[in-house]
């Protein structure tokens, strides 16, 4: 779900920055508070791995691309807030230094992949997985659906703020919102992918 420039307008990529800078800015002050000596590597870590797992491009039907994301694995084993934090990072710097991604829908990207997909997963994981012990499967099966979940989500997200721009746009409306989900889910299953349209021809 990188979004390149020119994909949004302006009004709707700054309105995108807006709505995450409360995420991160909670999420700071929570890991602040939490960081103990095992956080600090840990956040490093998952920031790497859902940056190298980002890089790996699979071609799907619809001239869409897809790739893991990683961000509500990191929910799971980090929580929440840090794994919005290890996600964002990951996302800002493969836009600034290897073009994947537009800088100005930067904050669009991040609230998609880097906010919403790490909340929605690990959320969803936790209503399925509940009390249960660590070691039991339940576990495992919530992981996956919260991972099915967050993707899901994320790939609605992404549908849906191009729609004010559709006018501007080869795509139909309807299309949008399938190319969003439907290839991410056919390739991946259950893990967190992406989609790069490609540009309109006049």
């Amino acid at each position: 779900m990188h979004i390149p420039d020119g994909y949004l307008s302006p009004a709707t990529a700054g309105a995108l920055y807006v709505a995450a800078v409360p995420f991160w800015a909670i999420a700071v002050r929570r890991v602040r508070v939490a960081m103990g000596g095992r956080t600090v590597p840990l956040l490093a870590i998952f920031s790497a791995f859902t940056f190298a797992i980002m890089m790996f491009n699979v071609p799907v039907p619809g001239g869409t691309t897809a790739h893991g994301v990683g961000g509500t694995l990191a929910a799971i084993v980090l929580g929440p807030w840090a794994a919005v934090i290890s996600t964002s990072v990951a996302l800002i710097l493969q836009a600034l230094f290897f073009g994947d991604g537009g800088i100005v829908a930067i904050g669009a990207n991040c609230f998609n992949m880097g906010v919403a997909l790490p909340l929605a997963g690990w959320v969803v994981y936790r209503l399925i997985a509940g009390r249960s012990p660590g070691h039991a499967q339940r576990r495992v099966v919530a992981a996956a659906i919260g991972a099915y979940a967050g993707i899901t989500l994320s790939a609605l997200l992404v549908g849906t703020e191009h729609l004010p721009e559709t006018e501007m746009s080869t795509f139909p409306e309807e299309m949008q919102i399938v190319v969003a989900g439907g290839h991410h889910h056919r390739a991946y299953g259950a893990s967190p992918c992406r989609v790069r349209p490609r540009p309109a021809r006049f």
